[in-house]
């Protein structure tokens, strides 16, 4: 009796673990619709942003750094847009002192510095004359121009902080408006998509990859995005079981899908989602659940001087870039997550998977030596596969 009941208690056990998967597989299909969504409309927010407030691209540290050579040169051209508007600046200014050098010099008065509209209907002579007698101290400007430029240099810096602290919240909830609203809709025409066709996977085969209002094609992308997500979570399942690491090693699986698809569509890593995952790596081994804090920490700035040296080198020797710095964000996320000690491997998979990969393109002619290649997507794909094999 002991032994069939132990066998029915073996029997719930596994009924348990099954229902257990295949709600997580559930949940897994759920987030990778909502991981498409992320991988069209965070791009598309992050234009719009660079289009509407171009400074937004160099002062805010929530902007978006590209994988590729061209942020280098939208940065490049923001600043040379900035320039004439600076010159124009100070060219005014010297007209300015000397408009002023000339009313000290004629009118060396105080009360003809605090108006000289009245001083211009007076007589000149005269208190010039007496003014000249009286010898006035020359640097009483610059001395009350001195304080008062002090406190507007503090009180402009303390601003451009509180700026820069607001942008960044408001920033990222615009980014969350952004996704969740407006509802799920065709790119092309704007129709609204039906409940019916919000079904992950299915309604892609059931509507034959096509829009039922426009008849626009529908990427493949979409159910290749449902599938991976769900593969590689039943794999982190296996690979975790039920345990405390479960849930960080599915929002890290989760991260490095949107960045790899935005870096194979777009060519760059929001700053929005390696900055922030860099940041809650670090707090997630603080507190001990994959790897101790110092591996962590060291595997975050060993990831980020690794890069950045190569980044730096290569433009020294070439003057090109061979990589771009959302690359080497992204590989600092990834320390921040796995540690230092598996860094090495991961840069030795990534390079190996883009020289292969770009070997194939130039081979089917897609690509030449010259083509950028998202090597974000190659370190995403040895990211997961560190955590998931390591």
């Amino acid at each position: 009796m002991s032994a069939i009941f132990l066998y029915f208690v073996q029997q719930q056990d596994q009924l348990l673990h099954l229902f257990f998967l295949l709600l997580l597989s559930c949940i897994a299909i759920a987030i990778g619709s909502f991981l498409n969504v992320v991988i069209v409309r965070l791009p598309e927010l992050i234009q719009n942003k660079n289009a509407n407030d171009p400074s937004s691209n160099v002062n805010d540290p929530s902007s978006d750094a590209s994988s590729d050579a061209s942020s280098d040169a939208s940065n490049n051209s923001i600043d040379s847009s900035k320039t004439p508007t600076d010159s124009r600046r100070t060219s005014i200014d010297p007209n300015r002192t000397s408009t002023n050098s000339s009313k000290h010099s004629t009118n060396p008065n105080k009360d003809s510095i605090k108006n000289p509209s009245k001083d211009s209907s007076k007589d000149s002579s005269k208190d010039s004359s007496k003014d000249s007698s009286k010898n006035p101290n020359k640097n009483s400007s610059k001395a009350s121009s001195k304080p008062s430029s002090k406190p507007s240099s503090k009180n402009s810096s303390k601003a451009s902080k509180k700026i820069t602290s607001h942008t960044i919240f408001r920033h990222y909830l615009t980014i969350i408006k952004s996704l969740c609203f407006p509802p799920s809709h065709c790119l092309h025409c704007k129709q609204r998509l039906a409940i019916y066709d919000l079904i992950p996977i299915i309604s892609y085969y059931q509507l034959a990859a096509q829009c039922r209002s426009c008849k626009t094609a529908i990427s493949f992308r979409y159910p290749l995005v449902e599938i991976l997500t769900l593969l590689l979570s039943i794999l982190a399942v296996i690979r975790f079981e039920f345990s405390l690491q479960l849930a960080p090693a599915l929002l890290l699986i989760w991260a490095l899908i949107v960045l790899a698809f935005i870096d194979i569509e777009r060519l760059i890593l929001p700053n929005c989602i390696t900055l922030p995952f860099a940041g809650l790596g670090l707090i997630i081994n603080f507190l001990n659940i994959l790897l101790p804090f110092q591996e962590a920490l060291l595997g975050m700035i060993f990831g980020y001087t690794f890069l950045w040296f190569i980044y730096y080198g290569y433009k020294i020797l070439t003057t090109k870039d061979a990589l771009g710095f959302g690359d080497i964000k992204l590989l600092a996320m990834l320390g921040a997550w796995l540690g230092w000690k598996i860094l090495p491997w991961m840069i030795l998979l990534a390079s190996i998977v883009g020289v292969t990969w770009g070997c194939i393109l130039m081979i089917q002619g897609r690509a030449n030596k010259d083509t950028p290649l998202p090597f974000g997507a190659c370190l995403a794909f040895a990211g997961i596969i560190a955590l998931l094999f390591s």
